[in-house]
């Protein structure tokens, strides 16, 4: 809950300086975002935290793929766009840790442990 009010609270103040910045346009995009992990609860509760934080609105989705299409605002960059993405299944991990099912969590467990190999993997191999 305080991650959650943090990035209401951060969005604001974002959106408000883009906005009142006169002198230059912020970037927007419409990005697509492919979940891990979602069925139908965990697909509405992401599209919901992502539209409550400022400067993300999902405009569709698609059940099916589990994709989630955004409008976002104060992007100016390919990286821009990833981190925003990555932001969003960011929540989606706290989500499905908060209420998913056990087969989702243990899921996200398994894709965590082998990141972090991987990661261990590279380091060891330089």
């Amino acid at each position: 809950m305080i991650r959650f009010l943090w990035a209401v609270m951060i969005g604001s103040f974002l959106v408000a300086g883009q906005v009142w910045n006169f002198g230059r346009q912020p970037g927007a995009a419409i990005m697509a975002v492919p979940l891990r992990y979602a069925d139908d609860i965990i697909m509405t509760h992401v599209a919901v935290t992502s539209s409550l934080i400022p400067g993300s609105l999902v405009v569709e989705t698609d059940r099916v793929r589990r994709i989630l299409y955004l409008h976002v605002i104060g992007v100016n960059s390919a990286q821009d766009v990833d981190r925003m993405r990555d932001g969003v299944l960011e929540w989606e991990k706290r989500i499905v840790r908060a209420v998913g099912s056990p087969a989702q969590y243990r899921a996200l467990k398994d894709d965590e442990r082998k990141n972090r190999e991987l990661r261990a993997a590279a380091r060891g191999g330089r």
